[in-house]
């Protein structure tokens, strides 16, 4: 017979009934902390692609230059300085699929260590991921139109509704920056090698005096850029064309080698790979002059227009061989020019010769006091230093806006250097001054109840496509802010402002820009509709609650100084 086993006790019922309660709290307790932990993941990994998409195009932000009048007539009027390499300020264009929060908003923001409340103290922006993005490239003449938007390649797509609780902001102070180009003079030009003489190189010919200037305006009446179509049929036209050239080459000393008579032109240049090592410094023919490359690119040019087709054969058999060989000798010179006078913007770069190694290194000097523009706005401009003076400038040969050509400006590219000691944008220097943060925080700023109808902030004046004197100087939407297309175009907040397009620009309907109302849509101060889903919305917390972000990535990069990219 088995022994009757005694049941449980009510206590230790109780104490098992304690211990499964125990367990199904923690578990209910860890459920939330789980769920937290699984939604930062998410985020991690969004943020970690977005940092990905944001250096890619920052490291690679050529497109973003694009449709922009590059120089003007005075330092301080060109807009296009405005476009450094910092990717904060990279970040004010929409290109990298972010949108500016405004102030108001994120000063109600708290982070570990105040690092928002810092980045603000200090003049910089949070920005949160745009309502719609890009699928193939940024192109801002996408149509707004919901109809419309998948109609061509570069379309937008809506972006995930709770990627715009990310923010983004770039910490730590960003370095002084090269000069994309000097304000009043895009250098350097290129042109066709030969070609015949242009407008802005008789220009260069008198302002810096070069020699044989009688020489050279013979020529330049006889065929130049302007003429050259009407006359290159005509023999008599094209043979004082070869003589004139030839006229000036001589003038001008080059040394020259045998080649036979060739009727009246000259003999060869000199073979410049004949120049002993090291080169001396004053030797042309090492060293060539601007005035003597562009003779050189004038006489091949003539006597390549005497091979033409149109005109009948030269009398002497071996003009042909000597075209290619003038030829061959110009393009010589002007590569030995472009390669060892980089400061020296006489004449142009051959077409041919594009390189990312021969632009000048610019940068405004701050350490100078500033110069008034002079031009009644009250604009001023840091003067400007280079890694050696530039000579032989000239002027622009640019347009002012969608008018005529820049005002005569080679005084005020005299008158615009600084102190060249100054420069510094090749000193060596240390990893950690050219080190910053690009930190993003998970907070839902949509939350607040006016986090839609708060203003826009206010945007720098260069991101605007009118400069100080109200002259188109972008082309269609290159020149807008951020986030034009999503503001309120009014008070009741029911529809959204369109941008100005190229037709309305170019027609000039300056009175509507000039009206308050079409000012306080393009500004933004009737809000915007920030997560871009057509209508006014407001949120559950008043304006005077706070949030805090939750951090959820950072990454340090490299702060570059240079304009440049990875890649084409």
């Amino acid at each position: 017979m088995h022994p009757i086993r005694p049941g449980f006790t009510l206590f230790e019922i109780a104490i098992s009934l304690v211990i499964i309660a125990i367990a199904i709290v923690s578990a209910g307790l860890a459920y939330p902390a789980g769920i937290k932990a699984q939604h930062l993941a998410r985020f991690q990994v969004y943020a970690g692609v977005k940092m990905l998409e944001l250096m890619d195009h920052w490291s690679n932000d050529s497109h973003t230059r694009w449709e922009r009048q590059t120089e003007a007539e005075r330092i301080g009027q060109c807009t296009f300085m405005r476009w450094p390499v910092d990717l904060d300020r990279m970040l004010e264009n929409p290109v990298l699929g972010l949108l500016p929060l405004p102030h108001a908003l994120a000063s109600r923001i708290d982070s570990d260590d105040d690092e928002i409340a810092r980045l603000l103290a200090e003049g910089g922006t949070l920005f949160f991921v745009a309502p719609r993005i890009y699928e193939a490239g940024f192109d801002m003449r996408v149509s707004q139109d919901a109809d419309h938007e998948h109609a061509a390649v570069g379309a937008e797509s809506a972006a995930p509704t709770e990627s715009q609780t990310l923010v983004f902001a770039v910490l730590g102070y960003a370095q002084q920056n090269a000069l994309p180009n000097h304000p009043c003079v895009a250098w350097p030009y290129f042109e066709f090698y030969p070609a015949p003489a242009q407008p802005w190189e008789r220009d260069s010919w008198r302002l810096n005096a070069w020699p044989h200037l009688a020489e050279f305006e013979s020529l330049y009446d006889a065929v130049n850029g302007d003429t050259y179509h009407a006359k290159h049929a005509d023999p008599a036209a094209i043979d004082d064309y070869v003589a004139k050239a030839a006229a000036l080459v001589s003038a001008l000393g080059l040394p020259m080698t045998p080649h036979g008579a060739i009727g009246d032109a000259p003999q060869l240049p000199a073979d410049l790979a004949t120049v002993p090592v090291p080169w001396p410094a004053t030797a042309i023919d090492a060293y060539p002059r601007p005035h003597q490359v562009l003779a050189m690119r004038f006489l091949a040019h003539a006597v390549a227009a005497r091979t033409g087709s149109a005109l009948p054969p030269h009398p002497d058999a071996a003009f042909a061989a000597y075209a290619d060989a003038c030829h061959e000798a110009c393009l010589a010179w002007a590569m030995r020019y472009a390669s060892t006078s980089p400061y020296d913007w006489g004449a142009p770069r051959p077409l041919n010769r594009q390189t990312c190694f021969d632009f000048p290194l610019l940068e405004y000097d701050l350490f100078s006091p500033p110069r008034a523009v002079g031009d009644g706005t009250g604009d001023v401009s840091r003067p400007i230093i280079a890694g050696a003076q530039p000579t032989n400038h000239g002027q622009a040969r640019g347009v002012y806006g969608w008018g005529g050509s820049i005002p005569a400006n080679a005084a005020e590219i005299a008158s615009s250097w600084g102190d060249h000691a100054h420069f510094n944008l090749t000193e060596r220097f240390a990893a950690a001054e050219r080190t910053r943060r690009l930190a993003c925080w998970s907070v839902d700023w949509r939350s607040f109840e006016d986090c839609e109808s708060v203003a826009s902030d206010p945007c720098d004046a260069n991101m605007h496509f009118l400069d100080s004197r109200g002259v188109c100087v972008s082309a269609e939407r290159s020149g807008y802010t951020p986030d034009l297309k999503y503001h309120f175009s009014d008070a009741t907040r029911t529809a959204t402002c369109r941008q100005i397009d190229k037709g309305t620009m170019m027609s000039g309907p300056r009175a509507a820009w000039d009206t308050a109302a079409f000012k306080e849509a393009y500004l933004g101060l009737h809000g915007a509709d920030r997560n871009g889903n057509g209508a006014f919305d407001r949120g559950p917390l008043p304006a005077s609650s706070r949030l805090r972000a939750t951090s959820v990535a950072a990454v340090d990069f490299y702060d570059r100084r240079l304009i440049s990219s990875l890649r084409n």
